[in-house]
């Protein structure tokens, strides 16, 4: 015990976070193995990634090359814990349990209907299509994007950002968890055939075990917000670039009845939030509170 003690103290805020994180999801992940076979291998990856985390943070890479390539972890992070948002909702409430109806509801009080039913008839055809999905998969970019900036540019600021970073998408997935709702989805069905990007994002979304979650608020608005905001101060080109992209994000999401319109309004606040909490949490573990 005194060693796990020991070892634990020697790992970054950002690393314990995810490492904690990981651990918990690994046991509700083995704990749900009767479920699909998919859990087994989704809890070793979790676990695997606990090993790999922690031994490279005890143990640091000697090779330039190789811790560049541990720093981009929190990208892969994202994408892992992503998949636990339904094992999580089912955990929580059982299978079969959707809060689309509830979250469809705000949308339509909000603005007066659901805008993913019509957004897309204001500019129909193929190359508008192409263009909102291309805008729609930009997210990932602007993460990578991010992480390669502080760590090329401001590496004295990446154990802030990183801890930041996965602390805000850890609550989303949380939120996922208690408000399971995915979303649109189905009513994209035949809607963009032909559309190369929305086949690219028709895979992302069948990625993983098949579940509930994910769509309110958007993580995609959310924490494209808080990059920006980690990024700070931006020379005014580079600020307008990125607001650009979180702007064609949150339209393409509705364009293409990804998401509903309320969650993509919400991801904004949200963001906002997220960012400053973290944030105030990192500055006071750094005076080692």
């Amino acid at each position: 015990m005194n060693a796990i003690r020991a070892a634990w103290k020697l790992l970054p805020p950002a690393d314990r976070l995810a490492v904690g994180y990981l651990i918990v999801a690994a046991l509700l992940l083995f704990a749900r193995v009767s479920a699909s076979t998919e859990y087994v291998t989704q809890a070793l990856v979790a676990a695997g990634g606990v090993v790999l985390i922690a031994g490279t943070a005890i143990y640091p890479p000697r090779s330039a090359a190789l811790r560049f390539v541990r720093a981009l972890y929190p990208l892969a992070f994202i994408s892992i814990a992503y998949i636990h948002v339904g094992p999580f909702a089912h955990t929580l409430y059982g299978e079969g349990v959707s809060f689309d109806p509830l979250v469809a509801e705000w949308d339509r009080l909000l603005f007066g209907s659901n805008p993913h039913l019509w957004f897309h008839e204001l500019a129909p055809g193929r190359p508008v299509a192409e263009i909102m999905h291309l805008l729609y998969s930009l997210y990932f970019p602007l993460l990578l994007a991010g992480v390669l900036y502080v760590w090329f540019r401001r590496r004295e600021e990446y154990p802030r950002y990183a801890f930041v970073f996965l602390g805000s998408f850890i609550t989303f997935v949380v939120v996922f968890a208690i408000l399971p709702a995915s979303g649109p989805l189905e009513f994209r069905a035949g809607l963009f055939d032909g559309v190369v990007m929305s086949r690219f994002v028709d895979f992302l979304f069948g990625f993983g075990i098949p579940s509930v979650g994910g769509a309110f608020p958007s993580s995609h608005v959310g924490q494209s917000i808080v990059v920006l905001l980690l990024l700070r101060p931006l020379r005014r080109g580079p600020a307008l670039l990125i607001l650009f992209v979180i702007a064609g994000i949150s339209v393409s999401m509705v364009y293409g009845a990804i998401h509903y319109a309320i969650d993509a309004v919400a991801g904004i606040p949200s963001g906002i939030a997220l960012y400053y909490a973290w944030d105030r949490i990192y500055r006071y573990c750094a005076r080692g509170g």
